[in-house]
């Protein structure tokens, strides 16, 4: 149901509806629930019931990011390099050229966007090419944690399946300027591997071959997504370009994300466990 704030039936309700394509969000604003707890301005309201009120704001809207999940049955020697194919591919779409703001006489503010290189990259296992960014430090950051969970499935053999997630997040206002802000998740790609058990050469060299029209329909699938007509963050004004992209590098401009590995969505108690970490996430400083 949608509510219509100016309908005089529901002024008093501290529940504000943004009405965004494709996703529906529940916005509470902080300034008018410490009205509504206290009833009164003098009224003392705790610093729990207001980060109380965060986690429930932020799981509202993690529970409408929008999702993606990609299922690949590969050896555990070729996760790296589904996960590194895929990741800079959606990466290649959601990573824009450093912003740079420009005024004129008239006060008038206007934003270039630079340009985004690219690199031709060949998988080591699998027979198959990619287009990546051309930004060292961002493939750095990929390499940080695809390579550790690539290794750790390679050294515990027992592992039949494992999961890796590249989220993107922007981040808002809590509503009081001394508690930081919310990361809150708007797309969310989860990769679920398959791992096959590999005992001859043989079957390795097949793997090698069949799965690269696999990788290849999943690459595909990634570009279909992004053409969509789907919520993106908007471009912000210079002051808060960080709370929707990362500017910390130094060549490109990708929006803010992070990778989770383990990712494990099959069992209840994973994904108790997993919903706590985005709640701790969405509630640093």
């Amino acid at each position: 149901m949608l509510i219509d704030v100016t309908d005089k039936q529901y002024s008093h309700c501290p529940v504000r509806f943004k009405s965004i394509p494709d996703r529906a969000v529940v916005v509470l604003e902080v300034a008018i629930l410490i009205e509504f707890i206290g009833k009164k301005r003098s009224t003392l309201v705790t610093s729990s019931a207001v980060n109380g009120f965060c986690v429930c704001r932020f799981f509202f809207v993690a529970m409408n990011a929008r999702r993606h999940v990609i299922d690949i049955k590969c050896d555990v020697r070729q996760v790296e390099d589904c996960a590194s194919c895929l990741f800079h591919t959606i990466l290649f779409h959601r990573t824009l050229g450093k912003f740079t703001f420009r005024e004129d006489k008239a006060g008038h503010q206007t934003i270039v966007i630079g340009t985004v290189g690219f690199d031709d990259v060949d998988c080591a296992s699998v027979d198959l090419s990619y287009v990546r960014c051309s930004s060292p430090d961002l493939k750095q950051a990929v390499s940080r944690e695809v390579i550790p969970f690539a290794r750790s499935l390679q050294q515990d053999t027992s592992n039949s399946s494992a999961a890796i997630s590249l989220e993107f997040y922007e981040k808002r206002p809590r509503g009081l300027s001394v508690m930081g802000h919310d990361k809150l998740p708007w797309e969310i790609w989860l990769l679920k591997f398959s791992l096959a058990q590999i005992d001859t050469e043989s079957d390795r060299q097949r793997y090698r071959h069949e799965l690269a029209p696999v990788l290849s329909d999943k690459m595909l699938m990634v570009v279909d997504a992004m053409n969509r007509y789907e919520y993106v963050p908007k471009n912000p004004h210079k002051d808060q370009l960080g709370l929707v992209f990362d500017v910390s590098f130094p060549d490109v401009q990708p929006y803010l994300f992070r990778i989770g590995r383990n990712f494990e969505p099959n069992t209840a108690q994973s994904v108790s466990k997993s919903m706590g970490k985005f709640l701790r996430d969405a509630l640093e400083q």
